[in-house]
């Protein structure tokens, strides 16, 4: 089981992804794509709930590169300077406040 808002628990069978994906776009009132890994376990088999909650199986797949990393292993920045911004960082957008 993993835990999920509000105290909830979730066994992972695909039904807290439907229910996320569909509050997000309710609340926002825009469409949006549910787009999750070919094969992913919470949503294998499932093509149908999500088509009918608004979230139809998408015509490419979403592939996910990753490589496991050991707790003591130092993670690669490169050396101070390697990375510049051309212009300055600002905000470009602000989240809209969701009601409760």
């Amino acid at each position: 089981m993993q835990a999920t808002g509000r105290g909830r628990r979730s066994s992972g069978d695909g039904n807290e992804i439907v229910r996320l994906a569909a509050a997000i776009r309710d609340a926002l009132h825009v469409p949006i794509r549910l787009r999750v890994p070919e094969g992913a376990p919470a949503v294998e088999g499932r093509a149908e709930t999500l088509s009918a909650a608004g979230f139809p199986p998408s015509d490419g797949a979403l592939h996910i590169l990753a490589r496991e990393i050991a707790a003591g292993d130092a993670i690669d920045v490169g050396p101070p300077g390697a990375v510049t911004f051309e212009e300055p960082p600002r905000r470009v957008a602000v989240a809209p406040r969701l009601e409760r």
